[in-house]
């Protein structure tokens, strides 16, 4: 019969960048499991290994601790955990280049009585800079083994496994600190029958309660702490300890790594280098990683939307069960699988950056500026990434040491305007601002910063009050980054939020769905409207029902599609804008109808209907692979406002000049011809022709692809279109630039022609862009009463409301309910106060509804006020 194994707890402890997760890594490969220690964010990181006699080692990765005594949730978890006598033997993995002061967490462990074996790391380091280290004689002095973590070579691993079978078959030899007669004392006084004496040693270190009259009398006879007289005790040991250990074999190489350090850390240069490395790495998360969304995206559509949906319908299913399954959840798994790419290359970036060492550079660069709000350097990285997409902004704050820090940056991140909010600015920039929306957007993205700004600062002196964890900073040394080590973080941060957050948004997305799809009677159906909707959906009915409450900011209750928009936008606030074409169209009798086609849903329909979505899921990546180092200087999309439109109308004003040579003349027409590319549009006006001759061969054999073969038609009939009208603009610059025009009336006729051709020809560019159509943009324009102040404040409450689903579903899983019910509450309410005033003063003139949104903003700094008295934030829970 075979004896029963037994199952042994390990726990893995050190100080912080010691490499204790590559030898994690490397020690457990991919018998690994990733969860969250109960009640707190701090990651849990178990891996399981058999030993050589057959027994399983469970190996808990803690986060790594200076010392048993917490300053920060991730080392409280490490502090409770090791002192709890749960895991059976603790290895200890220290760094050889900083043996000393690694060595006092050391004889912190060992005080605890538990089986221990040392792992020595960065041995190669040592030893390339002329050192070596006797572990034959530090194991001796400590009484314990010590071995090297270099276990990818087979000899190693044996040793360390055998080291761990020998430390918990021997006794484990106290090592004698000596300490002061007077602390000793104190100790004695500290000390609880019973009790191991090292929880006497806790009580004065102030790990433990307790004890803090002795504390007090330690501090007013000796005129120090006994924390400090410990301290002092133990690095007296440890100098006794590593006495000869380590000596100089050899001429230490230079040291790459101060001279990198000379530039990176440059009191002029640092901050400089920082923002180039922090523009790469948003460059990279949102550009690189943006060009696997519409991928991802297609690839959900296709599988649980469209794919799913049409599978029920042809095996019979209600529609009911069509709306929770396919238009539901289906559309919750499409919206979290948008969100890969952006979650993975964020936290691959920084898996990068930290590996290499650089990551503790930057917070070290960007501290003194962050502690203006109360915050540490390392709190910049999440904000900037919240300009690109708030999901991984707001996971990105588990880099932070403690709560406090970590709440503050997460009420401020949804301030930096994310992509998704984009093409809402250009819809409305192409409306109404012209040749001004580069102006209009460059204010959006300052007001979000400003109000940022002012929400640190007020949470800094009201909910949130209090320092910003202590600035105690190693500076680890640079390292190539491990392929494998940035890949397995960046994978496990992504199955978090696939497993975690997405499931709190799934369900939020299947709850709107339900209410987009459920249809109630419309008791809104006026008489004059030509057939009105005998019913609308729940959204419809709870946007229209409180459009009374944006009626302050400017929309008025005939723009009810407004405040409908604005829900529709919580699924992702591109949204807002293909909700207003849909609504406006839907009044002016001008929607889409399904075609008895598209009704005429067969297996063989179905399964086309899917490869074609398959396909063109995978045909997105090259497309937007195309054109990404065109994006490296505008990472956010801010060009479309600007470029062909401003530059178009800076050739005409120079056409304008009556004095020009002709040489000047010829240049001004070449410039024209480039910025109209006629070129390309006859390539694309081929490729489109070709599309569509293709699409009707396919038609018919097969007519459920008709809807295709017209979305080819509309796309070839806009591209002559578009021709045609750049011939035209081509045509009247060459009248000017060749000389046939020579009277001054009608050069002037000719200009004012070209000036009107451009404003047409450009704005029907950037609806395209925005995806909409000159009706919507004139529609927009009379429902906001042709005002730019009215367009302007709606676009700050697009700004400034609640993010929207996947962030709100990070945000809960981040910080609990309660935080983020305040923080929802406060970006709606700040954001309908902004919006507000702005319209009030600018347009509306409503003293009543001025002194309303400042009565409401003062309750909420009272309240914020209040709470922070009555509930402080811990920075350790």
């Amino acid at each position: 019969m075979n004896s029963q194994r037994r199952t042994i707890t390990a726990a893995l402890v050190g100080d912080p960048n010691t490499g204790k997760s590559t030898f994690f890594n490397a020690w457990t490969g991919m018998h690994q499991v990733t969860g969250n220690w109960p009640g707190v964010t701090v990651e849990k990181l178990l891996g399981q290994i058999t030993l050589p006699n057959g027994e399983e080692l469970t190996l808990v990765d803690l986060p790594g601790i200076y010392s048993l005594h917490a300053v920060s949730e991730d080392e409280k978890v490490t502090a409770d955990y090791v002192c709890s006598g749960e895991p059976d033997l603790i290895v200890n993995i220290v760094d050889a280049v900083n043996l000393e002061r690694n060595l006092y967490l050391t004889l912190a462990l060992m005080e605890l009585g538990k089986p221990m074996v040392m792992v020595l790391s960065m041995k190669d380091i040592l030893e390339r800079q002329g050192f070596k280290i006797n572990m034959a004689a530090l194991s001796e002095r400590l009484g314990i083994p010590v071995v090297s973590a270099n276990v990818q070579k087979r000899t190693a691993r044996l040793a360390l496994e055998r080291a761990v079978q020998e430390a918990l078959a021997t006794k484990q030899r106290q090592i004698h600190v000596v300490y002061p007669e007077s602390l000793t004392q104190a100790m004695r006084k500290a000390h609880r029958e019973g009790e191991p004496e090292v929880l006497a040693i806790h009580r004065l270190e102030g790990i433990l309660p307790g004890a803090e009259a002795i504390i007090d009398d330690v501090e007013r006879v000796l005129g120090t702490t006994p924390d400090v007289l410990i301290a002092d005790a133990r690095y007296d040991k440890i100098e006794e300890i590593t006495r000869g250990i380590v000596r100089q074999v050899g001429h230490a190489r230079t040291e790459l790594g101060r001279t990198l350090d000379r530039f990176v850390l440059n009191r002029w240069l640092g901050i400089p280098i920082f923002l180039g490395m922090m523009y790469l790495l948003f460059w990279f998360t949102q550009v690189v990683g943006g060009c696997f969304i519409d991928f991802f995206d297609g690839f959900g559509d296709a599988l649980f939307v469209t794919g799913l949906g049409n599978g029920l319908r042809l095996i019979g299913s209600p529609e009911w069960l069509i709306t929770v399954l396919a238009d539901g959840l289906g559309t919750g798994v499409q919206t979290v699988m948008t969100f890969i790419p952006p979650v993975f290359f964020i936290f691959l970036g920084l898996s990068v950056l930290e590996d290499s060492g650089y990551m503790a550079r930057a917070a070290y660069v960007m501290d003194r500026f962050m502690r203006l709000l109360g915050l540490p350097g390392s709190a910049f990285v999440p904000m900037l990434v919240g300009f690109g997409c708030t999901v991984p902004a707001i996971m990105a704050t588990r880099t932070l040491s403690n709560r406090r820090d970590r709440l503050l940056t997460v009420f401020m991140t949804p301030f930096m305007s994310c992509g998704a909010r984009l093409p809402v600015y250009a819809l409305f920039g192409a409306a109404f601002f012209g040749v001004a929306s580069g102006t209009m957007v460059f204010a959006i993205y300052l007001c979000g910063i400003v109000l940022a700004v002012l929400t640190g600062l007020l949470l800094k002196h009201t909910l949130f009050v209090g320092e910003p964890a202590p600035f105690v900073l190693e500076l680890p040394l640079y390292h190539i980054p491990r392929v494998t080590t940035v890949l397995k973080q960046a994978w496990e941060r992504l199955q978090r939020f696939l497993f975690r957050a997405g499931k709190v948004l799934v369900v939020m997305v299947l709850f709107l769905s339900i209410c987009d799809k459920v249809h109630v009677p419309n008791p809104y159906a006026k008489p004059s409207q030509p057939n009105p909707p005998a019913k609308i959906s729940i959204i419809e009915f709870v946007g229209r029902t409180i459009s009374p409450v944006f009626l302050p900011m400017g929309v008025e209750r005939d723009n009810w599609q407004g405040s409908v928009a604005l829900i529709v936008g919580l699924f992702a606030k591109e949204q807002v804008v293909s909700s207003l074409n849909t609504l406006y169209a839907i009044e002016g009798g001008t929607a889409d109808t399904p075609s008895a086609q598209d009704e005429a849903l067969t297996w063989a329909s179905a399964r086309d209907q899917l490869l074609q979505g398959l396909t063109e899921a995978v045909a997105t990546i090259p497309e937007a692979f195309a054109g990404l180092m065109d994006s490296l200087l505008d990472p956010l999309g801010v060009g479309i406002f600007k470029s062909e439109y401003e530059r178009a109308h800076r050739l005409a004003e120079q056409l304008a000049d009556p004095t020009l040579s002709q040489e000047r003349l010829a240049d001004l027409q070449r410039q024209i011809d480039t910025a109209l590319d006629i070129e390309a549009l006859h390539e694309a006006l081929t490729k489109a022709t070709v599309t569509k001759e293709a699409m009707e061969k396919q038609v018919a054999r097969n007519e459920a692809l008709r809807p295709q073969l017209e979305a080819a038609e509309a796309e070839l009939n806009a591209t002559a279109a578009r021709l045609g009208k750049a011939s035209v603009l081509q045509s009247l610059a060459k009248r000017i630039t060749s000389g046939s025009v020579s009277d001054e009336r009608g050069r002037n006729l000719v200009l004012r022609d070209f000036n009107a051709q451009i404003e047409t020809y450009y704005q029907e560019s950037l609806s395209e862009e925005v995806e909409a159509d000159t009706t919507l943009m004139n529609t927009l324009v009379a429902k906001f009463d042709s005002d730019k102040n009215r367009a302007f404040a709606y676009l700050l409450f697009v700004l400034l409301y609640v993010p929207c689903l996947a962030a709100m579903a990070t945000v809960v899983r981040e910080i609990g309910w309660g935080y983020s019910s305040i923080l929802f509450g406060y970006l709606t309410v700040l954001g309908w106060c902004v919006a507000t005033l702005y319209f009030q003063i600018t347009t509306g003139h409503s003293l009543a509804w001025i002194i309303t949104p400042c009565v409401f903003l003062a309750a909420t700094v009272a309240f914020f006020y209040a709470l922070g008295k009555k509930t402080k934030v811990r920075l350790v829970v």
